[in-house]
């Protein structure tokens, strides 16, 4: 199951359509310009865990790994690695808040709060602009156990 968006889209039994994703596997794949980013954990995705993406190229996208932490939606996600990728983008890994929908709809900001645990980026051979954009904002989103080898 996946999808989902809003403050109450981790609500499993009332918006049954929504759940996590588990055990996701992006191998072997090119993402190409005007791609924005490889891979999106977020804007729609209440939870995600052990998710891999290995062996990709990227060729002029975006991101390579785009943690999109909304304000309006409490995400979890956990036990991210992407490896062995290899080609040109903006950022190789980004993380921040996006709040262009944003509703509460009654729920608490701390309700609200998003976590990601356990990101690992290991023996990729990426050529960005930028290693990393992350938009600190420890009162949406909280991030922990990032490694990048």
């Amino acid at each position: 199951m996946t999808g989902g968006k809003g403050p109450w889209a981790d609500n499993y039994a009332k918006y049954p359509e929504n759940g996590p994703s588990t055990d996701i596997l992006v191998e072997n794949c090119t993402f190409r310009a005007p791609t924005h980013s490889a891979l999106t954990l977020g804007s729609e995705s209440p939870a995600a865990t052990n998710v891999t993406m290995r062996n990709c190229v990227v060729d002029g996208c975006g991101d390579l790994l785009y943690l999109k932490m909304r304000t309006d939606t409490p995400q979890h996600y956990a036990n991210i690695l992407v490896e062995n990728c290899r080609g040109t983008c903006a950022t190789a890994l980004h993380i921040g808040a996006w709040s262009q929908h944003y509703d509460s709809q009654g729920r608490s900001k701390a309700d609200l709060k998003s976590f990601a645990d356990g990101v690992t980026m290991r023996n990729n051979s990426v050529e960005a602009r930028h290693a990393t954009r992350w938009q600190r904002n420890d009162s949406v989103f909280e991030v922990t156990n990032v490694k990048i080898e």
